[in-house]
């Protein structure tokens, strides 16, 4: 039994973690919760498609806000905080560099500390359902732009290819990788757990 005062959502990450599986949720509803799993290192899963990628940007954007508010204790930082998770906010806060730039003029040694939260923030990021080169793109176009405009170091693990044989598992109710091993979206994912475990991203080299 585990202690539900923690969230149904933490608690199924952690039985997710223990079965080597994977939960796909509604980030909308859930973004508080979903940014401390990703904290914990699970990756976040995009489709290609032009509305999910500014979704999970966006995302991943409130989850380096939500974790670096844990670490400030003045009031005046995390009211700032707050308003820079506004992207129409009136300061004109649109990046994490924004924020940290303007944290510094209230208190240097804060600022200073995000910088650093920054640096140690390394979400993790998995390409679904790809059906083309300009698809795998995605991914590393996404950690491009998170670099630039974020300056957060976006880990861009892999991705798995679409096929027929994803949903027909689902219908027969097993495993993916049980039921088509030598599948490609299963080889996909042998990568993406090969590249998670030994803490390497996809390359563009590995592509051609």
């Amino acid at each position: 039994m585990l202690d539900v005062s923690d969230g149904l959502a933490l608690d199924a990450a952690r039985i997710a973690r223990a079965s080597g599986v994977g939960i796909d949720f509604d980030s909308s509803a859930l973004a508080g919760t979903m940014s401390e799993i990703v904290a914990y290192g699970t990756p976040v899963v995009v489709v290609p498609d032009a509305t999910a990628v500014e979704n999970a940007s966006r995302f991943i954007k409130s989850v380096f806000y939500r974790r670096v508010k844990k670490v400030v204790s003045n009031q005046g930082s995390k009211d700032l905080i707050d308003a820079a998770m506004d992207q129409k906010n009136a300061m004109g806060i649109r990046t994490p560099y924004d924020l940290i730039e303007r944290v510094k003029t209230m208190e240097r040694e804060v600022g200073e500390i995000l910088e650093l939260e920054v640096l140690k923030f390394k979400p993790k990021l998995v390409v679904n359902q790809v059906r083309t080169k300009n698809d795998i793109q995605i991914g590393f176009s996404m950690k491009s732009a998170c670099q630039k405009y974020f300056g957060i170091n976006l880990e861009y693990l892999g991705y798995v290819e679409y096929d027929d044989c994803v949903w027909q598992s689902i219908r027969s109710k097993r495993p993916l990788t049980v039921e088509y091993p030598y599948s490609r979206p299963s080889r996909c994912i042998e990568r993406i757990v090969h590249n998670l475990l030994r803490k390497e991203q996809l390359t563009l080299s590995m592509l051609y």
